[in-house]
Protein backbone atom coordinates (compact mmCIF):
# COMPACT_ATOMS: atom_id res chain seq x y z
CA UNK A 1 0.00 0.00 0.00
CA UNK A 2 1.31 3.62 -1.59
CA UNK A 3 1.29 6.18 1.53
CA UNK A 4 -0.39 9.20 1.04
CA UNK A 5 3.55 10.90 1.47
CA UNK A 6 4.69 9.13 -1.06
CA UNK A 7 2.33 9.89 -3.11
CA UNK A 8 3.45 13.30 -3.21
CA UNK A 9 6.90 12.55 -3.89
CA UNK A 10 5.69 10.74 -6.74
CA UNK A 11 4.11 13.59 -7.94
CA UNK A 12 6.46 16.09 -7.30
CA UNK A 13 8.97 13.97 -9.16
CA UNK A 14 6.48 13.95 -12.08
CA UNK A 15 5.77 17.53 -12.14
CA UNK A 16 9.83 18.45 -12.40
CA UNK A 17 10.47 15.64 -15.15
CA UNK A 18 7.45 17.03 -17.41
CA UNK A 19 8.77 20.91 -16.73
CA UNK A 20 12.73 19.92 -17.44
CA UNK A 21 11.36 17.50 -20.90
CA UNK A 22 9.36 20.76 -21.74
CA UNK A 23 12.36 23.63 -21.10
CA UNK A 24 14.51 21.12 -22.90
CA UNK A 25 12.31 21.21 -25.47
CA UNK A 26 11.90 24.77 -26.06
CA UNK A 27 15.50 25.34 -25.82
CA UNK A 28 16.32 22.35 -29.13
CA UNK A 29 13.69 24.65 -30.83
CA UNK A 30 15.17 28.03 -29.87
CA UNK A 31 18.67 26.93 -30.13
CA UNK A 32 18.37 24.79 -33.72
CA UNK A 33 15.41 27.04 -35.40
CA UNK A 34 15.94 28.55 -38.59
CA UNK A 35 17.92 32.10 -39.37
CA UNK A 36 14.60 34.07 -40.54
CA UNK A 37 15.24 36.25 -43.35
CA UNK A 38 13.76 39.85 -43.08
CA UNK A 39 12.85 41.08 -46.70
CA UNK A 40 11.77 44.57 -46.64
CA UNK A 41 8.67 45.13 -48.72
CA UNK A 42 6.99 48.64 -49.83
CA UNK A 43 4.59 49.86 -47.23
CA UNK A 44 0.51 50.60 -48.61
CA UNK A 45 1.43 54.00 -49.22
CA UNK A 46 4.42 53.49 -51.47
CA UNK A 47 4.85 51.80 -55.05
CA UNK A 48 7.07 49.39 -56.97
CA UNK A 49 7.95 51.49 -60.05
CA UNK A 50 10.23 51.18 -63.35
CA UNK A 51 10.89 55.03 -64.23
CA UNK A 52 14.26 57.14 -65.60
CA UNK A 53 16.29 58.54 -62.36
CA UNK A 54 17.02 61.84 -61.51
CA UNK A 55 20.44 61.94 -60.17
CA UNK A 56 21.44 65.50 -58.29
CA UNK A 57 25.12 65.88 -56.70
CA UNK A 58 25.45 67.94 -53.26
CA UNK A 59 28.92 69.32 -52.55
CA UNK A 60 29.45 68.18 -49.20
CA UNK A 61 31.33 70.93 -47.86
CA UNK A 62 30.33 73.61 -49.92
CA UNK A 63 26.95 73.09 -49.24
CA UNK A 64 25.79 73.74 -52.93
CA UNK A 65 24.80 71.56 -56.26
CA UNK A 66 27.76 70.58 -57.84
CA UNK A 67 27.79 70.81 -61.88
CA UNK A 68 30.29 68.64 -64.68
CA UNK A 69 30.78 66.23 -62.70
CA UNK A 70 30.72 62.36 -64.74
CA UNK A 71 28.79 59.39 -63.24
CA UNK A 72 28.51 55.99 -63.98
CA UNK A 73 26.13 53.74 -63.49
CA UNK A 74 26.80 50.00 -63.09
CA UNK A 75 24.46 46.68 -62.71
CA UNK A 76 25.31 45.66 -58.63
CA UNK A 77 26.36 41.89 -58.86
CA UNK A 78 28.10 41.72 -62.25
CA UNK A 79 29.63 45.15 -61.96
CA UNK A 80 28.76 45.66 -66.00
CA UNK A 81 28.54 49.22 -66.95
CA UNK A 82 24.48 50.37 -67.92
CA UNK A 83 25.42 53.97 -68.95
CA UNK A 84 27.16 57.17 -68.09
CA UNK A 85 27.34 60.50 -68.51
CA UNK A 86 28.00 64.10 -66.81
CA UNK A 87 25.53 65.74 -64.34
CA UNK A 88 24.44 69.10 -65.56
CA UNK A 89 22.46 70.33 -62.34
CA UNK A 90 21.12 66.66 -62.70
CA UNK A 91 21.16 63.75 -64.70
CA UNK A 92 18.67 61.83 -65.99
CA UNK A 93 19.12 57.86 -66.86
CA UNK A 94 18.60 56.56 -70.20
CA UNK A 95 17.74 53.63 -68.60
CA UNK A 96 14.45 53.03 -66.11
CA UNK A 97 15.30 51.82 -62.76
CA UNK A 98 13.07 49.50 -61.15
CA UNK A 99 12.33 50.32 -57.18
CA UNK A 100 14.37 48.01 -54.73
CA UNK A 101 16.86 47.37 -57.58
CA UNK A 102 20.56 48.44 -56.38
CA UNK A 103 22.96 49.90 -58.31
CA UNK A 104 26.68 51.04 -58.04
CA UNK A 105 27.21 54.82 -59.18
CA UNK A 106 30.88 56.34 -59.27
CA UNK A 107 31.00 60.05 -59.48
CA UNK A 108 34.52 61.65 -60.82
CA UNK A 109 35.34 65.34 -60.81
CA UNK A 110 38.80 66.58 -60.81
CA UNK A 111 40.76 63.43 -60.03
CA UNK A 112 38.51 62.39 -56.86
CA UNK A 113 36.33 59.38 -57.56
CA UNK A 114 33.67 57.58 -55.44
CA UNK A 115 31.33 54.80 -55.75
CA UNK A 116 28.26 54.96 -54.16
CA UNK A 117 25.82 51.64 -53.15
CA UNK A 118 22.12 52.59 -53.76
CA UNK A 119 18.55 51.33 -54.24
CA UNK A 120 16.45 52.95 -56.31
CA UNK A 121 13.16 54.09 -53.94
CA UNK A 122 9.87 53.23 -54.29
CA UNK A 123 7.58 56.08 -55.08
CA UNK A 124 4.39 57.63 -52.98
CA UNK A 125 2.07 57.92 -55.85
CA UNK A 126 1.10 55.22 -58.58
CA UNK A 127 1.78 57.85 -61.36
CA UNK A 128 5.27 59.56 -60.54
CA UNK A 129 7.44 60.31 -63.68
CA UNK A 130 10.91 59.98 -62.40
CA UNK A 131 12.66 58.77 -59.39
CA UNK A 132 15.04 61.09 -57.49
CA UNK A 133 18.32 60.32 -55.74
CA UNK A 134 20.87 62.61 -54.32
CA UNK A 135 24.64 61.75 -53.65
CA UNK A 136 27.07 63.55 -51.23
CA UNK A 137 29.93 64.21 -53.35
CA UNK A 138 33.20 66.86 -52.83
CA UNK A 139 35.70 69.34 -54.44
CA UNK A 140 39.12 68.26 -54.37
CA UNK A 141 42.25 70.39 -54.20
CA UNK A 142 44.89 68.27 -56.46
CA UNK A 143 48.36 70.10 -55.11
CA UNK A 144 48.59 69.71 -51.21
CA UNK A 145 51.25 71.44 -50.07
CA UNK A 146 53.92 69.72 -48.14
CA UNK A 147 56.27 71.61 -44.88
CA UNK A 148 58.75 70.00 -42.80
CA UNK A 149 60.32 71.49 -40.04
CA UNK A 150 64.53 70.65 -38.34
CA UNK A 151 64.81 69.80 -34.86
CA UNK A 152 64.59 73.49 -33.88
CA UNK A 153 61.43 74.11 -34.99
CA UNK A 154 63.10 76.07 -37.93
CA UNK A 155 61.65 75.57 -41.60
CA UNK A 156 63.55 72.88 -44.15
CA UNK A 157 63.89 74.00 -47.47
CA UNK A 158 62.51 71.75 -49.97
CA UNK A 159 65.93 69.79 -51.90
CA UNK A 160 68.30 71.30 -48.71
CA UNK A 161 70.45 69.61 -46.99
CA UNK A 162 70.09 68.56 -43.04
CA UNK A 163 73.88 67.97 -41.89
CA UNK A 164 73.96 65.93 -38.33
CA UNK A 165 77.46 66.66 -37.83
CA UNK A 166 76.93 70.47 -38.18
CA UNK A 167 73.61 70.15 -36.14
CA UNK A 168 75.07 68.32 -33.41
CA UNK A 169 72.32 65.51 -33.61
CA UNK A 170 72.53 62.38 -35.13
CA UNK A 171 69.13 61.16 -34.06
CA UNK A 172 66.91 64.09 -35.62
CA UNK A 173 63.00 64.27 -35.85
CA UNK A 174 61.27 66.51 -38.18
CA UNK A 175 57.76 67.60 -37.96
CA UNK A 176 55.90 66.84 -41.15
CA UNK A 177 52.83 69.32 -41.96
CA UNK A 178 50.77 69.27 -44.75
CA UNK A 179 46.78 70.11 -46.12
CA UNK A 180 44.46 71.59 -48.60
CA UNK A 181 45.16 74.62 -49.58
CA UNK A 182 41.34 75.89 -50.18
CA UNK A 183 38.66 76.22 -48.16
CA UNK A 184 35.87 73.34 -48.27
CA UNK A 185 38.09 70.47 -49.92
CA UNK A 186 38.64 67.34 -48.54
CA UNK A 187 39.43 64.00 -48.99
CA UNK A 188 36.82 61.00 -49.08
CA UNK A 189 38.15 57.09 -49.04
CA UNK A 190 35.97 54.76 -51.24
CA UNK A 191 35.40 51.43 -51.54
CA UNK A 192 35.80 50.04 -55.48
CA UNK A 193 33.82 47.21 -56.24
CA UNK A 194 35.09 47.10 -59.88
CA UNK A 195 38.95 46.44 -58.67
CA UNK A 196 37.49 45.43 -55.25
CA UNK A 197 39.55 47.22 -52.68
CA UNK A 198 39.22 50.01 -50.56
CA UNK A 199 40.74 53.06 -51.73
CA UNK A 200 42.90 55.16 -49.59
CA UNK A 201 44.81 57.67 -48.66
CA UNK A 202 48.64 57.03 -47.99
CA UNK A 203 51.83 58.97 -46.77
CA UNK A 204 55.10 57.23 -48.25
CA UNK A 205 58.65 58.29 -47.52
CA UNK A 206 61.11 57.46 -49.68
CA UNK A 207 64.75 56.48 -48.44
CA UNK A 208 67.41 56.01 -51.28
CA UNK A 209 70.31 57.04 -52.88
CA UNK A 210 70.57 60.78 -54.33
CA UNK A 211 72.40 59.60 -57.71
CA UNK A 212 76.17 59.69 -57.09
CA UNK A 213 76.24 62.65 -53.96
CA UNK A 214 74.90 59.89 -51.30
CA UNK A 215 75.53 55.85 -51.99
CA UNK A 216 74.78 55.27 -48.32
CA UNK A 217 70.81 55.29 -47.80
CA UNK A 218 71.17 51.89 -46.36
CA UNK A 219 72.67 53.49 -43.50
CA UNK A 220 69.99 55.83 -42.65
CA UNK A 221 67.56 54.23 -40.34
CA UNK A 222 63.88 55.59 -40.51
CA UNK A 223 63.36 54.90 -36.38
CA UNK A 224 59.11 55.75 -36.57
CA UNK A 225 57.48 54.72 -39.39
CA UNK A 226 56.77 51.05 -40.74
CA UNK A 227 57.95 49.82 -43.54
CA UNK A 228 55.75 49.41 -47.16
CA UNK A 229 58.02 47.83 -49.98
CA UNK A 230 61.47 48.01 -50.81
CA UNK A 231 63.51 47.71 -53.74
CA UNK A 232 66.41 47.35 -52.52
CA UNK A 233 68.45 48.63 -49.38
CA UNK A 234 69.57 51.59 -50.85
CA UNK A 235 65.83 52.14 -51.90
CA UNK A 236 63.24 51.55 -48.98
CA UNK A 237 59.54 52.43 -48.90
CA UNK A 238 57.79 53.66 -45.42
CA UNK A 239 54.75 54.57 -44.52
CA UNK A 240 50.77 54.76 -43.33
CA UNK A 241 47.17 55.72 -43.94
CA UNK A 242 45.76 58.92 -42.91
CA UNK A 243 42.48 58.98 -41.85
CA UNK A 244 40.85 61.30 -44.96
CA UNK A 245 38.59 63.40 -41.88
CA UNK A 246 41.99 64.52 -40.92
CA UNK A 247 42.67 66.40 -44.33
CA UNK A 248 39.15 68.17 -44.79
CA UNK A 249 39.13 72.00 -44.47
CA UNK A 250 35.43 72.70 -43.94
CA UNK A 251 34.58 76.61 -43.41
CA UNK A 252 31.37 77.48 -41.43
CA UNK A 253 29.14 80.02 -42.43
CA UNK A 254 30.26 82.34 -40.22
CA UNK A 255 33.90 82.42 -40.89
CA UNK A 256 34.99 79.81 -38.10
CA UNK A 257 35.86 76.13 -39.06
CA UNK A 258 34.64 72.96 -38.41
CA UNK A 259 38.07 71.43 -39.54
CA UNK A 260 40.97 73.03 -40.68
CA UNK A 261 42.52 70.29 -42.76
CA UNK A 262 45.87 70.66 -41.03
CA UNK A 263 47.41 67.21 -40.86
CA UNK A 264 50.94 66.23 -39.02
CA UNK A 265 53.43 63.76 -38.03
CA UNK A 266 56.74 63.44 -36.87
CA UNK A 267 59.48 61.69 -38.65
CA UNK A 268 62.32 60.49 -36.99
CA UNK A 269 65.68 58.93 -37.99
CA UNK A 270 69.03 57.40 -36.50
CA UNK A 271 71.76 58.55 -38.42
CA UNK A 272 74.70 57.69 -35.73
CA UNK A 273 76.16 55.01 -39.14
CA UNK A 274 76.50 57.90 -41.25
CA UNK A 275 79.89 59.26 -41.49
CA UNK A 276 81.13 62.76 -42.55
CA UNK A 277 79.41 65.07 -45.65
CA UNK A 278 79.75 62.14 -47.97
CA UNK A 279 77.68 59.45 -46.92
CA UNK A 280 73.71 60.74 -46.48
CA UNK A 281 70.43 59.93 -47.88
CA UNK A 282 67.83 61.78 -49.66
CA UNK A 283 64.13 61.60 -48.40
CA UNK A 284 61.09 62.29 -50.50
CA UNK A 285 57.59 62.29 -48.50
CA UNK A 286 54.46 61.44 -50.59
CA UNK A 287 50.94 61.98 -50.74
CA UNK A 288 48.86 59.71 -52.33
CA UNK A 289 44.71 59.54 -52.73
CA UNK A 290 42.77 56.85 -53.98
CA UNK A 291 45.51 54.12 -53.71
CA UNK A 292 45.77 51.04 -51.46
CA UNK A 293 48.74 49.85 -48.97
CA UNK A 294 48.41 46.21 -48.91
CA UNK A 295 48.58 46.82 -52.35
CA UNK A 296 51.38 48.98 -52.19
CA UNK A 297 53.11 46.43 -49.80
CA UNK A 298 52.65 43.56 -52.24
CA UNK A 299 53.70 45.28 -55.60
CA UNK A 300 55.47 47.88 -55.00
CA UNK A 301 53.49 50.61 -56.80
CA UNK A 302 49.62 51.40 -56.75
CA UNK A 303 46.43 50.45 -58.43
CA UNK A 304 45.40 52.58 -61.40
CA UNK A 305 43.51 55.69 -60.56
CA UNK A 306 45.43 56.98 -57.75
CA UNK A 307 46.31 60.58 -57.35
CA UNK A 308 49.94 61.88 -56.25
CA UNK A 309 48.94 65.34 -54.10
CA UNK A 310 51.85 66.08 -53.07
CA UNK A 311 55.74 65.91 -52.44
CA UNK A 312 58.72 67.36 -50.42
CA UNK A 313 62.27 66.68 -50.52
CA UNK A 314 65.30 66.98 -48.72
CA UNK A 315 68.63 65.15 -48.05
CA UNK A 316 70.46 63.96 -44.63
CA UNK A 317 74.52 63.72 -44.78
CA UNK A 318 76.50 62.29 -41.76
Amino acid sequence: MVRKSDKTVLLGISLVAVILIAVIGIFYYVTTMPTQQIIQQPTPTQYKLTLPTVFTVNDLWKGSTMTGVSIYIYKYSTKEELEHGTVTNTYTTTNPLMSGDRYWVKLVANSAFKYYDITIPYESSPSASNHYVTLDFYTLDTTYPIKVFKPDGSSLTETSTYDVSSAGNSYPSFTVMLGPPDDDTGIMNTYDPIKTLDRQVLMVINVANANTTYTSSNKLIVSNIPTLYSVSTTDRNFGFQIDPSKLVRDKKADGTYASEGIYSFTLSFDASGLSGNTEGARVTIYLYAFTNAEYFKAYGTHPTDYVSLGSFSFDISG
